[in-house]
């Protein structure tokens, strides 16, 4: 079947499509998008007949396959055999029987099969919270992932049972926000890069079984990515991004942003305080980082150490901490809060110093701060506690 050009127009879709990825604001189908969807539910009919899936609006509803139409540009044959191929890998996982467990489950890893064995060896926040324009937003810690540990552990077979239930639940939880929103939903998804090394994204057996497994169950999800950032890059990853950008197709060049250690600026443009904080904090838990109640933490050379607090405007927190080394540390405070009214800004925070960086030694013994946030607002802001020993080799 071919597509009516009146129907479809490349150039302006391409125009739309840009648009929407700027601002993240994907509306539901147009009333020629509504069309589209109704011939291509014609066209799989017979493939829908006798599935229950075929009766499950987050599978083979209107705004999934408003997805496939999106992604494929329109093109109903193309559309429609992706949605055919999307079915084919459903028989294949028996992704059916796990809808029925998983689908109304809430999309956090540790409530998947295999959930606490991941979350040990490849930890990360399947939702940390939902963005100023209403995406869910996953944080993906890769610097502490141990792929090739876990596969010796636990095995492929293990991951795709965890992964299967995190698409099904995820796939519902994107339905019921579009629905809620009356616009599609989609996910940001923020992969750390901060102490990754070549081994961590070069292991060859999870490569193979990104390729053999991973990567057709992804595409079978269709059109769900609003955004995806890579922070703290380090130079070597920005420098081989920079060279291969060229060759990746606009619209997925449109979606990617490569961030350094100075990403929170651009972030508290999509997220509020609290779901940074919830990010920058993952893991203290465990012990792996200070926490509010004091501790000690070392800080390598050419290093630092960083903790977020979310506070209101008006409140008074105390910090007190105290060197056990014979080197110095650089300790700074920064804010970031809501724009003054007025301002040109659509959302996000500002940024501004607080508390001037100060190189410290032993000799200072019990440093005591105490920090009166500024603003008579009521929105929330963020302050960030930095101790850097970068400037020691």
């Amino acid at each position: 079947m071919e597509v009516d050009k009146k129907q479809f127009n490349p150039g302006n879709s391409d125009k739309r499509a840009i648009k929407w990825d700027e601002t993240l604001d994907f509306p539901l189908a147009s009333q020629e998008e509504e069309e589209e969807v109704k011939e291509l539910r014609s066209l799989l009919a017979e493939d829908f007949a006798d599935r229950a899936c075929g009766k499950w609006p987050d599978v083979t509803g209107d705004v999934r396959l408003l997805r496939f139409l999106r992604g494929y540009d329109h093109q109903l044959e193309a559309a429609a055999e992706a949605v055919r191929d999307m079915l084919q890998i459903r028989d294949k996982y028996n992704m059916d029987e796990v809808h029925e467990s998983f689908a109304d489950v809430e999309c956090n890893n540790e409530y998947f099969p295999g959930g606490n064995e991941v979350q040990s060896l490849i930890p990360g926040l399947g939702t940390v919270g939902i963005s100023f324009s209403g995406h869910p937003v996953c944080y993906v810690p890769i610097g502490r992932h141990n792929v090739q540990r876990y596969l010796e552990e636990y095995g492929e077979e293990h991951y795709i049972k965890f992964y299967l239930a995190q698409v099904e639940s995820r796939m519902m939880q994107l339905h019921r926000l579009s629905e809620k929103e009356g616009r599609m939903i989609k996910i940001i998804i923020i992969i750390d890069l901060k102490g990754a090394g070549l081994a961590a994204v070069t292991n060859k057996r999870w490569r193979k079984f990104e390729k053999t497994f991973l990567n057709p169950i992804n595409k079978a999800q269709a059109e769900c990515l609003a955004r995806l950032f890579f922070i703290n890059a380090p130079w070597w990853i920005l420098r081989f991004y920079n060279g291969i950008k060229r060759v990746i197709p606009p619209n997925t060049r449109r979606k990617i942003a490569m961030l350094g250690a100075n990403y929170r600026s651009e972030l508290l443009h999509h997220l509020d305080a609290g779901t940074l904080q919830r990010m920058l904090t993952f893991g203290e838990m465990n012990g792996d980082k200070l926490v509010d109640g004091g501790g000690d933490i070392s800080i390598a050379a050419r290093s630092s150490f960083e903790r977020q607090l979310v506070a209101n405007p008006g409140d008074t927190i105390k910090v007190e901490f105290e060197l056990k080394t014979q080197g110095d540390v650089d300790f700074g405070v920064t804010i970031f809060q809501p724009p003054d009214e007025g301002s040109e800004e659509f959302n996000g925070l500002q940024e501004s110093v607080l508390v001037e960086t100060k190189r410290l030694t032993e000799k200072d013994g019990m440093v005591v701060e105490k920090i009166v946030v500024p603003g008579d607002g009521k929105e929330q802001c963020m302050l960030e506690l930095k101790f850097s020993n970068t400037h020691s080799w």
